[in-house]
């Protein structure tokens, strides 16, 4: 992963997506967003946000969404949308990153392939509620 890498412990990676597990790359995230005092996400099945004190899970999300470009993209982007109404940034990645997730459960309920779930998942970033995301944000604390 990126963090493996940042962190100086070697990685290896398959175009934009790594070969590491979350879990494989936690410690070094911790270590580096206290380090460098920065709030970092990690994503994967289940994303890892920490700002080297708290550490949250989001297990939100659909296995579609890898087969997506543009995914990590829409991420970021709306990472920085709920920044810009949250000024902490572990809560504000973390609430993102489950609605996102939210965002990919909902298009896959829509479309079985890639092509189609592209299209879902824009639909979906359109029609996502307060209701949706407080019944089906599946964040844990650890």
């Amino acid at each position: 992963s990126e963090v493996l890498s940042l962190a100086h412990e070697g990685s290896k990676t398959k175009g934009v997506d790594s070969i590491h597990t979350v879990d494989e790359a936690a410690d070094a995230a911790l270590v580096l967003s206290k380090e460098l005092n920065i709030t970092l996400a990690i994503t994967g099945k289940v994303d890892l946000i920490t700002d080297g004190e708290r550490i949250y899970r989001v297990s939100n999300g659909h296995e579609l969404m890898g087969y997506c470009t543009g995914t990590g993209c829409t991420a970021t982007v709306l990472i920085g949308a709920f920044l810009a109404v949250d000024s902490d940034p572990v809560t504000a990645t973390t609430t993102a990153l489950a609605y996102f997730g939210l965002v990919g459960e909902k298009a896959a309920t829509k479309a079985p392939s890639p092509g189609s779930f592209q299209i879902a998942m824009l639909d979906a970033l359109y029609t996502m509620d307060e209701k949706q995301m407080e019944q089906g944000a599946k964040i844990h604390t650890q």
